[in-house]
């Protein structure tokens, strides 16, 4: 179990988004076909979109938690619609064409999501929500450009079906994070 000690929702959107999960997914390892998470092959190296900055009342907490205020006032409505889509499907299933066999829980409600076959209207506003926090948390770092139509692959060696974005574009992604991660890295060896 790992827990990150924040109610902002800007991290909620980042932790949430495709961005991080490639970042993730090609820092990982895997066990059999699951992904094995590893909080110290991670978090070391994904760069956020703000500088880190030490809590002054609190220098064990980890400083990414620091978001900036405006980032912040950005990610939260986009993250907080989903937030509130999700869950009113999830606590009203027949108010969406679902019933609770459909829908027993997130697991079920995402699977849902990634099959291609899905055409719920539900599911699609579901969809378009989290298109519009990884819209937002892409034009975050400067790359609101990276965002288009997402499709439906088997990116992962699990072999599931995701509703993901393009090969291209995850790829895209990768080294856009890995190039920040050089310049934040640079940064900060200079500012020491």
């Amino acid at each position: 179990l790992f827990i990150i000690p924040s109610p902002a929702k800007a991290i909620f959107a980042i932790l949430g988004s495709l961005l991080f999960e490639n970042f993730v997914r090609r820092s990982c390892s895997s066990l059999e076909t699951r992904l094995r998470f590893a909080p110290s092959e991670v978090f070391p190296y994904f760069p956020f979109p703000w500088p880190a900055k030490p809590f002054p009342d609190n220098p064990h907490r980890a400083p990414i938690l620091n978001v900036p205020n405006p980032v912040e006032r950005r990610l939260a409505p986009p993250t907080q619609v989903l937030l509130d889509l999700r869950e009113d499907i999830l606590l009203h299933p027949e108010r969406h064409e679902l019933t609770r066999a459909d829908v027993g829980g997130p697991t079920d409600l995402y699977n849902l999501f990634d099959n291609p076959r899905c055409e719920l209207a539900s599911i699609q506003r579901l969809r378009e929500a989290h298109h519009a926090v990884e819209l937002a948390v892409l034009r975050e770092y400067g790359w609101g450009q990276l965002h288009g139509p997402w499709t439906f692959d088997r990116p992962w060696i699990d072999g599931t079906w995701r509703h993901v974005p393009p090969a291209a574009t995850r790829r895209a992604y990768l080294e856009r994070l890995a190039a920040l991660n050089h310049e934040q890295a640079a940064a900060a060896a200079e500012s020491s």
